[in-house]
């Protein structure tokens, strides 16, 4: 496991902090979210996101199937 290649999956440790490389240590809290997982999310925000179970329109039938399916 390359450690390196794996933190470039992260956009967050792009930055730098007082001149430094970001450090995270409080995943007990919050992780951190690899590119790809940002991407997922935003499209689902961006184009599916919708109330599971009560409605009967595209959108909601959708998010419904999708939550049952998991």
């Amino acid at each position: 496991m390359d450690i390196k290649n794996i933190k470039k999956e992260f956009p967050i440790f792009k930055q730098k902090i007082n001149g430094k490389s970001l450090v995270y240590l409080d995943s007990a809290n919050s992780s951190q979210k690899p590119k790809v997982v940002i991407d997922k999310i935003s499209n689902f925000y961006e184009t599916e996101f919708s109330n599971v179970g009560r409605s009967v329109h595209s959108l909601a039938v959708k998010a419904t199937n999708r939550f049952e399916a998991t």
